[in-house]
């Protein structure tokens, strides 16, 4: 998985600031267009089937070493409070955890699979993208949840922390488009059987526990849970 995209827009109103940014994570797409389409949401109850791919192969399908490609993407939407803290003499800006969403969904017009090439293992192989990405997901939630900042003015109180929420999405994001790119490498897009169970058993733990996804070299997998 390579690429991502984080497209912040904003609107300052009365103690609150309100900011959603978006981060896209994307095998090679398709480049059909995808606006106005049913976004999928990660469910547990509701692995992703054939059906919900799409999108047009590429013209080379045939001879790419991938043999499908599933279109994701982590957003956010936050709620920032900045309130006066008379004992510190300082604005105090946090986030509003209540208000606080982010999704983890898949566009089924973006992400495709070659003729020829619904195999039930590949299909493993993309929901573990998806899974991966949940992961992630509840790592985003969970720093943003997490962030707090200051500051002599009102202002400067909301400037903090709208710079805090965008370092750190972006470093989140780009944490998990690496993960991704590793994901696929190590597996070889699915066809290291012994890597692509290891990678599964790591996920599922990852999924079933706080999310501590790898941050460098190979996923680590729980005592218990195989590899």
């Amino acid at each position: 998985m390579k690429g991502i995209r984080v497209a912040p827009t904003c609107r300052v109103i009365p103690v609150l600031l309100l900011l959603v940014a978006v981060g896209v994570l994307s095998a090679p797409a398709s480049g059909l267009a995808a606006a106005g389409a049913a976004l999928l949401a990660w469910d547990a109850a509701r692995p992703i089937t054939w059906s919900d791919f799409r999108g047009r192969a590429p013209a080379n399908a045939a001879s790419m070493t991938q043999a499908a490609a599933i279109h994701m993407t982590l957003g956010w939407h936050a709620v920032l409070n900045v309130t006066w803290e008379e004992r510190t003499r300082r604005w105090q800006g946090v986030i509003d955890r209540a208000a606080l969403t982010v999704t983890n969904t898949m566009d089924p017009l973006e992400s495709w699979v070659a003729l020829g090439k619904e195999r039930s293992e590949v299909l493993q192989h993309e929901q573990r993208h998806f899974d991966l990405n949940e992961v992630y997901r509840r790592r985003l939630f969970n720093a943003l949840a997490g962030l707090r900042a200051e500051g002599t003015t009102r202002a400067a109180a909301e400037q903090a922390l709208r710079d805090a929420l965008q370092e750190t999405s972006s470093r989140l994001l780009a944490q998990a488009s690496e993960a991704q790119a590793r994901y696929d490498e190590e597996t070889s897009h699915g066809t290291n059987a012994l890597k692509q169970a290891e990678w599964s058993a790591s996920i599922a733990s990852w999924l079933t526990s706080l999310p501590l996804p790898p941050q460098e070299g190979k996923p680590q997998t729980r005592p218990g849970l195989g590899g």
